[in-house]
């Protein structure tokens, strides 16, 4: 709140003195100023940080590590698996021992009897064990699920920035087509003007441009709509520009090497899979 000068005390306090009152005056006048002062600065400050955030560049070589980085359901899912692994290191382990005391008291001699015992459970098959490998495999075929879900959306994010390369290039062509109709029809309207033309030519002209000018909506809202996907695919707010830098390669064919099973997420899920089924056989197998 700015403080000012209040006018009723001044009035009932009459100074002896009026170089104190005035200088009481200047000083409520100084804050006063000072408070303005710095209620200004910070609405100038709220409204340059209010301005519209820069555009973050992407290109083909960082989309997929942006992709890994701040995908919202890739994060989730590891949250999930960093809560599960926390928990498997609760599971099987020994129940919590027992302890119970015992007292007697004999009414009939000085003797009397006071007891503590100590009761543990330990298996005596390895149940503990293996309930602690299928979790342990669990926790691996989620991992193995969750990469493959990460290249799953770094395909789509790949997929989604070439389609839109391909629609701002067809963009592009279709300005250049619009430019080069509305050239064809200036200089048909000049020889219809000296008769060498029909005006059947310079309405199949102006048509032309129509429907060349119609696909335009078109083209921008799938343009648009692709730039939502790879926003949500990046983990970017629907209000912050995007923008994505990369140019046409020369197709370079792939090599005839073979498939390295090992180290692809789809068959290392299904790797993770069979080695459950194996514990989980061997788990029922020990009860």
């Amino acid at each position: 709140m700015i403080g000012l000068p209040s006018m009723h005390v001044a009035k009932m306090t009459k100074p002896k003195h009026p170089f104190i009152h005035d200088l009481s005056i200047q000083g409520c006048l100084l804050r006063t100023s000072l408070w303005l002062a710095i209620i200004w600065h910070g609405t100038i400050i709220r409204t340059l940080s209010a301005e519209s955030p820069s555009a973050i560049s992407w290109t083909f070589e960082t989309l997929p590590e942006a992709v890994c980085k701040h995908n919202k359901e890739l994060a989730a899912a590891h949250w999930v698996i960093e809560s599960a692994k926390a928990r498997s290191q609760q599971a099987g382990k020994l129940a919590n021992p027992r302890a119970s005391t015992t007292s007697g008291i004999n009414t009939i001699t000085s003797e009397n009897m006071q007891g503590f015992s100590l009761q543990q459970s330990f298996p005596i098959t390895a149940r503990l064990r293996l309930e602690k490998k299928v979790a342990s495999l669990d926790i691996q075929q989620a991992e193995k699920e969750v990469q493959w879900m990460a290249h799953q959306k770094v395909m789509e994010a790949m997929e989604a920035a070439t389609r839109w390369l391909a629609l701002r290039e067809r963009q592009q062509i279709l300005k250049e087509q619009i430019t080069l109709a509305q050239e064809l029809y200036a200089t048909l309207k000049e020889q219809q003007e000296r008769g060498e033309r029909s005006q059947l030519d310079l309405s199949l002209a102006d048509m032309q441009i129509k429907g060349l000018e119609l696909k335009q909506p078109a083209l921008k809202s799938s343009i648009h709509s692709l730039e939502n996907e790879m926003r949500s695919l990046v983990g970017q707010q629907a209000e912050e520009p995007f923008r994505l830098e990369a140019t046409w390669k020369p197709m370079a064919i792939p090599s005839a090497s073979p498939l390295d099973t090992a180290n692809h997420p789809a068959f290392g899920v299904l790797h993770t899979e069979a080695s459950i089924h194996h514990a989980m056989v061997a788990l029922e197998q020990s009860r």
